[in-house]
């Protein structure tokens, strides 16, 4: 029996710079992210529960796929997205990845 351990890479936290950056990029896409709390968040609102329930699927699939989920707050017409990697103690560049998806899977739905 080996005593070797398995490293698992995880991502980098980003400096403050990087943060500033990638957040002007992602705004371009989507005005609607804001740091809060050292976690990248957006609310999004809709016409009616029904809409709402059907973003949150989108964000429960892409969490999946990316295997990367957020911290989600729905109600009646409303939801609230935050990412954060605890891995790394705060921002990386998956929560940007992340929320590029989001920001544009939401985009082509409207289209």
């Amino acid at each position: 029996m080996s005593n070797e351990t398995t490293s698992v890479m995880r991502p980098a936290q980003l400096s403050t710079t990087e943060v500033v950056s990638n957040l002007q990029k992602l705004q371009k896409l989507s005005s609607l992210w804001n740091i809060k709390n050292e976690q990248l968040c957006a609310e999004f609102e809709f016409p009616s529960f029904e809409h709402t329930a059907d973003f949150v699927n989108i964000v429960i699939c892409l969490a999946k796929k990316q295997n990367h989920h957020p911290q989600v707050i729905f109600g009646y017409r409303q939801c609230h997205v935050c990412y954060t990697t605890h891995s790394a103690g705060g921002l990386t560049m998956l929560d940007f990845s992340a929320a590029t998806d989001l920001s544009t899977a939401i985009i082509k739905a409207v289209k």
